[in-house]
């Protein structure tokens, strides 16, 4: 059988990423890593084996995804955060420890 792929959109949204990070198009900077954003609104940025994105999912609240880069399979998802900051935060402590806080656990830094 062969091994899972990413799909297109993933290939595409981290290749995004990683040009803008190349062009110096910086949006957010924590002490961990360093995001860009697409038109669409949308931070990525990737670390390791793993490339993650902080958006809008339900009405105003944010939510962040994190996927395997080889195999595109989601690794952690969460939603529910009032700022884009706590899930930026989240998604970062998942890609680094492999776990995050709930959304109502984590503050606002």
């Amino acid at each position: 059988m062969k091994p899972r792929q990413p799909a297109d959109w993933q290939l595409e949204r981290l290749a995004e990423h990683q040009q803008e990070r190349r062009s110096g198009l910086i949006s957010v900077k924590s002490e961990q890593q360093l995001w860009t954003r697409e038109s669409s609104e949308v931070l990525v940025t990737e670390a390791d084996n793993y490339w993650a994105q902080v958006l809008p999912i339900e009405g105003l609240k944010i939510g962040y995804m994190v996927y395997e880069k080889d195999s595109g399979r989601t690794a952690s998802y969460r939603h529910g955060y009032d700022h884009e900051r706590q899930a930026v935060d989240a998604a970062e402590d998942f890609i680094q420890h492999g776990d995050s806080p709930e959304p109502e656990h984590l503050p606002l830094k």
